[in-house]
């Protein structure tokens, strides 16, 4: 029975310090532009030359497709586009300095790239 009950007692702390223990942010800190929901409609913009980019900065960039569209990536700086490509819902687009302009599975630019340099991603709706 002292066993019984010291058993107990230890699988009670251990139930206690696991829910108890700090949770610990899974995305390390990392930060998520909002998602449309899937049924909200969305305002077609007309002219798309005056977009803004859905994310610019230096290397490395990357952004998830939240509906299907016309991907561009600039070079801010010079104000050229580097590469264009369709993409669906839920491809990715990145951009890195050794890896290049690659959207979905496709390789759209080859790299190097100046990481020095302010690049954009802009999405055309279709």
């Amino acid at each position: 029975m002292f066993t019984h009950r010291w058993s107990f007692v230890g699988c009670l702390l251990v139930v206690i310090s696991v829910a108890c223990e700090e949770k610990k942010d899974p995305l390390g800190g990392m930060k998520f532009r909002d998602t449309y929901p899937p049924n909200e409609q969305r305002q077609v913009i007309k002219d798309v030359k005056n977009l803004p980019p859905v994310v610019s900065g230096t290397l490395p960039l990357a952004y998830m497709i939240d509906f299907a569209c016309t991907v561009r990536v600039m070079d801010e700086e010079k104000k050229i586009p580097l590469a264009a490509a369709d993409a669906r819902a839920g491809q990715i687009v990145s951009v890195d300095a050794k890896g290049g302009v690659v959207i979905g599975t496709n390789k759209a630019l080859a790299g190097p790239m100046d990481p020095n340099r302010i690049y954009g991603i802009y999405l055309e709706p279709k």
